[in-house]
């Protein structure tokens, strides 16, 4: 339950009570193979993920006063058969929302030793968003009922680093990553 007085909370906030919860889990199988000053990986990466919120803005209610007096006769008893706040919102609904994205992602790399404390590492990875699809759609607009991920999302990476002492390391790199949702 939640009350304003004069556009100040007293006591709990309509937002509350809420929770945010996040788990993700993930299934990676490689095989790396080393010759000479080469190290070659490649692999696969399942990663899923459920994104929780349930929030259900003044669920239980929210009575405003405009005033500490009107607030402070409702306190009293004292209402002659009337109540003083001048507002009650309460939302009905479902509180829970649930996010289920997914991530494929499939991965070839080599690490080069190319002359002693130097090393070029350079790697493609063809990724694959498994976005969750909406549940409630307009029909007057087709479009709304899938969120498109691309299948092509080809994302080469290269670095280098060179051993100055040490212990000083030089590094520089350079990927192309993804960002299937905002």
């Amino acid at each position: 339950l939640a009350i304003t007085v004069g556009n100040a909370t007293v006591g709990a906030s309509a937002l509350y009570p809420k929770s945010l919860t996040e788990e993700r889990r993930e299934v990676v199988e490689n095989a790396t193979y080393s010759t000479g000053s080469h190290t070659a990986r490649i692999g696969i990466d399942w990663t899923t993920y459920r994104d929780s919120v349930s929030q259900l803005s003044a669920g239980a209610g929210l009575y405003n006063y405009s005033t500490l007096g009107a607030f402070a006769q409702d306190l009293t008893g004292i209402t002659n058969q009337r109540k003083n706040y001048s507002t009650f919102v309460q939302a009905f609904g479902s509180p829970s929302r649930d996010f289920h994205p997914g991530l494929f992602n499939v991965y070839a790399a080599d690490t080069w030793k190319l002359l002693p404390g130097f090393t070029v590492d350079y790697a493609l990875h063809w990724e694959r968003p498994m976005l969750a699809q909406q549940t409630w759609v307009n029909p007057d607009y087709f479009e709304t009922g899938s969120i498109h991920s691309p299948a092509v999302d080809l994302a080469p990476r290269a670095g280098a680093a060179y051993t100055l002492g040490e212990h000083t390391v030089v590094r520089a790199s350079y990927g192309w990553f993804y960002a299937p949702y905002a």
